[in-house]
Formats: C-alpha cells, sequence, structure tokens
C-alpha cells in the first residue's frame, strides 16, 4: 500500500515540476549551454567502478562542467517524508545546484532517482530504462551490449554527439 501511495505522490510532484520545465529540445546543444551535471550512481553495486568510471570521463571530456554524483543509496530514514520519497530539504538542495543535465546510471527504472531527477529542473535528463519516459526526456538503451563499462562508454560516445565539443 505503501509503494502505491509513495508512486502516486512522486507522480504528483513530477507532473507539476515538468509544467515548469522547457520541454522543447534542439541537438546538437553548444557544450556552453552546460555548467553543471548531476550523475546518479547506479543501485547495483556490480556498477559503481564504471559509473565513477564514466565520470570521471566526462569530467576530463568536458572539463568546462561541474559534474556532480549522487547516491540515493546514501539518503537516511529522516530524509524522507512521510510518503516514503525524498524531503523537502533533499530536493531544495538539488534544485539549488541549478543542473543542466541529469544522468541517471541505473539499468533499471528507479523512483527515487527520476524523481529527483526531475525535481532539480534540469532540461536534459538522461536514463538507461525506457520505464522511465515519463520522468526522463532522453533514453539511452543499454540492451545491445552486456558489458557495462562498454555501455557507459557508448554513453559517453552519444552525449559526445548531443553536446560537442567545438
Amino acid at each position: 500500500m505503501i509503494k502505491i501511495i509513495t508512486k502516486s505522490y512522486i507522480n504528483r510532484k513530477c507532473r507539476r515540476a515538468l509544467k515548469n520545465i522547457n520541454t522543447g529540445l534542439d541537438f546538437p546543444v553548444a557544450v556552453s549551454m552546460v555548467k553543471k551535471v548531476l550523475v546518479f550512481l547506479p543501485k547495483d553495486l556490480q556498477l559503481l567502478e564504471e559509473a565513477n568510471s564514466l565520470t570521471q570521463q566526462l569530467r576530463q571530456t568536458y572539463n568546462s562542467w561541474t559534474v556532480d554524483i549522487f547516491d540515493v543509496d546514501k539518503l537516511k530514514k529522516e530524509d524522507y517524508n512521510r510518503f516514503k520519497a525524498p524531503n523537502h530539504k533533499i530536493v531544495e538542495n538539488l534544485k539549488d545546484g541549478n543542473y543542466n543535465l541529469v544522468i541517471d546510471l541505473n539499468k533499471q527504472f528507479n523512483l527515487t532517482s527520476a524523481y529527483l531527477a526531475v525535481m532539480t529542473g534540469a532540461p536534459y535528463r538522461i536514463n538507461m530504462d525506457a520505464a522511465g519516459s515519463s520522468f526522463f526526456n532522453i533514453q539511452y538503451s543499454t540492451s545491445h551490449n552486456n558489458n557495462e563499462n562498454s555501455n557507459y562508454n557508448h554513453l559517453l560516445s552519444h552525449l559526445l554527439k548531443l553536446f560537442p565539443k567545438n
């Protein structure tokens, strides 16, 4: 029952937040249009090393970007509200980050990271699972290859097409 309430709460909050986010996407996007990037680490512990590697590659490739990481597994019980969603303080801290791009590295949909991705207000939100299509506006499929490191490297090459360096 609590999962249904949580999902309903999050969907309602996200619908409201998405109305305030510019939905028109034109690619390629000038690198200078992105200043801050938030990367959600995957919940799958076996993917953490590859995710950290991708984050480092992003920082090296796009040295004008500030790339932050967020691990939803590090949230404590007091970081959640009565609806079992991240509380107002967590959401406001992420909003204050003024992120332009959010990348969720979870290969399976994660409601918490999807919710937080929307609540950042970032105009570009990328995920790895089509199940989160209502929360994200760019989907990247990793189903073509089972090697996670290769998948994340492919993601970097796709980012270079979406956000080319001049």
